[in-house]
């Protein structure tokens, strides 16, 4: 989850907000084939409009 997204502060839930070379540093033992990042205002799967702000990231190990 990134700093942006509406759950990041705003949630009942413990939650971990990540700036993207947080994220990055996760996997410096990796060879990252994918990185993305999406920060957009869509619907959840209720039908509530929010800010979401997502790493997808698609890594090999050393």
């Amino acid at each position: 989850m990134g700093l942006n997204d509406s759950w990041a502060q705003k949630s009942i839930h413990t939650t971990n907000p990540m700036a993207r070379d947080q994220v990055a540093n996760l996997f410096d033992q990796f060879e990252i084939i994918r990185f993305r990042e999406r920060d957009e205002e869509g619907t959840t799967a209720l039908g509530v409009q929010k800010q979401w702000h997502t790493y997808s990231v698609i890594a090999r190990k050393y």
